[in-house]
């Protein structure tokens, strides 16, 4: 095995070992302040719906764009070697602080519009693709410095340290009812992938198969992921080259598929309720999705009382002209249950048929909790009252006293 290895090193030119080498210093080179504030607007441009809980919305983006090196920092349990990046220098939380604010909060939307143009999002995007490919393989390293031999070390380390981010928000967004489809963990998309995909790469060609050396191997990875964010941001397309890796892994280990991403919510399906919006569960159930986005923007229409059945049938409670129902008897001009209903207070006058039938339906209505349409159109309950299902929609449903008489009568 040693000599196949042997012969596959030389089988590299040194010109590609070499070109590489140099990749990998000139993306070390860049400035890490104009790198880490295009990934800090990248960032921040997500989770459009929770701007107006600004804190919320702070630490949300914050872990989405660095979850992953505080996940692996807090594994790894070496400070003295990866410290927490909000811990490290003051510039990491002054530039995330200034960048957020400016995607967000800028007067008239200045920075949010310009982030928008192709190609300012491009570089913000790639900005994000060489952050993330760095953090990997400085984990793999890591991992392998301190924790010698051991296989799931760097693998592990630095896969979370490329999707740990995601998964924090995940966690966050399910634990608020507001993610839209399945969890990064529960059906693992292209983030999760390419993480490890980029970790396991790194880790055979520098330390397992030596096929090259470290810094070439690093500036292998880390132009990989970086070209193939330049390009998918240029061509519009997602081009996620792991599906095919991972419908082969799934293939061949006979694992199941986790389930795929539903589609996105559509509009119809929310409703408002409070101050928050929330997903309405009987529309979002056939439409395939577990919990979409929910919370975030205020009810302007919280304080407007809910259109009731009483309400909706205001305009159907009167009985048309030529119908049977909307012609007086000459008994019941004449009836005690005139003189008796015109003595309540804005009570409208019933006939008995009419209060035979809610008599009827009261059960099913104490049942159900809700005023009946039968009810408000036979004029015995007024448009409007008691629109909450409660005891005081069931008392306003009983007859009154003077109805009762009426019916005696």
């Amino acid at each position: 095995m040693a000599e196949v290895l042997a012969d596959l090193r030389t089988l590299i030119p040194g010109e590609i070992v070499d070109g590489f080498t140099e990749l990998n210093e000139f993306w070390k080179w860049l400035p890490f302040a104009y790198v880490f504030a295009g990934h800090c607007l990248f960032c921040s441009l997500p989770a459009k719906e929770f701007r107006d809980r600004c804190f919320v919305h702070y630490v949300l983006t914050f872990l989405w764009g660095n979850g992953g090196g505080v996940v692996s920092a807090l594994l790894l349990m070496a400070p003295q070697h990866a410290k927490l990046s909000f811990f490290a220098t003051n510039e990491v939380l002054g530039i995330w602080t200034v960048c957020w604010w400016l995607v967000n909060y800028c007067p008239g939307g200045l920075v949010y519009n310009l982030l928008n143009k192709w190609y300012i999002k491009m570089f913000a995007a790639s900005c994000t693709a060489l952050m993330r490919a760095l953090l990997i393989v400085s984990r793999v390293d890591l991992a392998v410095k301190l924790y010698p031999g051991i296989v799931a070390a760097p693998l592990l380390l630095g896969t979370l340290a490329g999707c740990g981010g995601r998964l924090l928000a995940d966690t966050l967004l399910h634990s608020w009812g507001a993610l839209p489809g399945h969890a990064e963990l529960s059906s693992p998309g292209f983030v999760s992938r390419s993480a490890a995909m980029a970790a396991t790469t790194y880790y055979l060609l520098a330390y397992v198969l030596q096929l090259l050396p470290a810094s070439a191997a690093a500036g292998f990875v880390v132009t990989w992921l970086v070209l193939h964010t330049f390009v998918k941001e240029v061509s519009g397309h997602a081009l996620d080259f792991t599906a095919p890796v991972a419908k082969l892994l799934h293939t061949l280990t006979l694992v199941p598929h986790p389930p795929p991403q539903p589609l996105p919510a559509p509009v119809s399906i929310f409703r408002r309720s409070g101050s928050f919006e929330f997903p309405n569960a009987a529309a979002a159930k056939p439409a395939g999705v577990s919990s979409p986005v929910a919370i975030g923007q205020q009810a302007k229409a919280a304080a407007t009382p809910a259109k009731t059945p009483a309400s909706a049938s205001k305009g159907k409670a009167s009985p048309a002209k030529g119908s049977p129902a909307g012609k007086r008897t000459p008994a019941s001009k004449g009836s005690p249950a005139k003189a008796a209903a015109a003595a309540a207070a804005d009570e409208p006058a019933a006939s008995p048929a009419g209060a035979e039938q809610v008599c009827s339906v009261q059960p099913q209505q104490r049942a159900a909790g809700r005023v009946s349409a039968a009810a408000s159109a036979a004029g015995v309950v007024k448009a409007g009252e008691a629109s909450v299902p409660a005891e005081a929609s069931l008392a306003a449903t009983r007859p009154r006293r003077s109805q009762r008489k009426a019916v005696a009568a």
